[in-house]
């Protein structure tokens, strides 16, 4: 005659997408707990289920991994540890792994969980593995923090082998007169923008997007990138009401002298743009109010045969010319890129620079 089936260690197990998660009350009259087992196995889930019935209620699961990360973050911002760029951007990172993995609280993180997490963004998200090292990097430091506050007994991301990183001193850097026949051979006057804005300015891909008219003073040639602002967009199309907040990298402000020939498009590209919010129109029937400037990006490059360049590749080329010609002094063009001097050393000055000026660097 077959054995009864104990039931009660089935009981509250679940699927949420592709992971095991329980469902169970630790003590009378407590409220109901959700706790994501981390794993894909139906053994691996019983036997965790069990050790979380037969422990600890877990009482920081109550918290919830929002109030942790803003724990986290009040902490290291109050302390001066993070800036207000990094806070942003790991407030991100974090939301983002929760989203993915589904996971109620810190307790229910594993090391098969983030390895997971790691080869998601790598193999499906196609994110490059300086960014993936990164984004454990400040997982790894919430998760640290939570240890010191008492939430979790050990750190799971401690000792996880980071992906390999190519060097990218040798990232491509296109000539100044390659760039500058790219640019004269576009038509369309939102991507020459992009492209001006890149080869001609080093701004970032988010710096492009969020350019604003009130940006450019162009009676002194100069851009003036702000370090955060808050814009107010009124309802469009699906979208409400919202305040779209921006923010450099460092969060520092900096002033970008306009080489001639930019200046001279912008003044005819801004005249018929003074009175918009944003100098590239936001695209009202995507997922997020903003102008997404990837597919007329790749599409460009592959219709000139330039697959290799990127946006970023565009920045570096900036930063490369500059550097380059001799005439820009290492501080100044670490200030007009917004980044560290040791950054800037790094991976655009070399030793073979050569003589000229700003003017025949980017174009006349």
């Amino acid at each position: 005659m077959p054995s009864k089936i104990d039931h009660s260690e089935t009981a509250g197990l679940y699927l949420r997408g592709r992971f095991w998660y329980l469902r169970y009350t630790p003590a009378p009259g407590a409220c109901q707990v959700k706790v994501s087992l981390g794993t894909r196995d139906y053994i691996t889930a019983l036997v965790r289920a069990k050790e979380i019935r037969s422990g600890p209620p877990p009482a920081s699961e109550h918290a919830g991994w929002d109030r942790q990360v803003d724990i986290y973050l009040r902490s290291e911002r109050s302390s001066g540890r993070l800036r207000k760029a990094s806070t942003i951007a790991s407030r991100d990172v974090l939301r983002g792994f929760q989203s993915w993995s589904g996971v109620k609280a810190a307790e229910s993180v594993t090391r098969q969980l983030i390895e997971d997490w790691q080869k998601w963004l790598f193999y499906k998200r196609k994110v490059r593995p300086s960014t993936v090292n990164t984004y454990l990097a400040r997982l790894s430091a919430f998760l640290g923090f939570c240890v010191e506050q008492g939430a979790i007994h050990d750190n799971p991301a401690l000792g996880l082998k980071p992906l390999r990183v190519e060097n990218v001193t040798g990232q491509l850097a296109v000539p100044s007169d390659v760039f500058n026949e790219l640019i004269a051979s576009v038509d369309d006057e939102e991507m020459r923008f992009i492209l001006y804005m890149g080869f001609h300015a080093g701004l970032r891909k988010n710096e492009i997007v969020s350019a604003r008219p009130a940006w450019f003073n162009l009676d002194r040639g100069q851009l003036e990138v702000p370090g955060s602002e808050v814009v107010p967009l009124p309802p469009v199309g699906r979208f409400r009401a919202q305040t779209y907040h921006f923010n450099t990298k460092n969060g520092q402000s900096r002033r970008i002298p306009l080489s001639p020939a930019a200046a001279r498009f912008l003044t005819g590209f801004l005249s018929s743009r003074c009175d918009h919010l944003f100098c590239l129109a936001p695209d009202s029937r995507g997922r997020r109010y903003r102008y997404d400037p990837r597919r007329p990006f790749t599409t460009l490059m592959r219709a000139r045969g330039l697959e290799s360049i990127t946006m970023h590749t565009m920045r570096h080329s900036y930063a490369t010319a500059l550097a380059a010609s001799g005439q820009v002094q290492t501080h100044q063009l670490a200030k007009w890129v917004g980044d560290h001097v040791v950054t800037v050393m790094k991976h655009y000055y070399h030793d073979d620079p050569r003589p000229g000026d700003l003017r025949g660097v980017l174009g006349d």
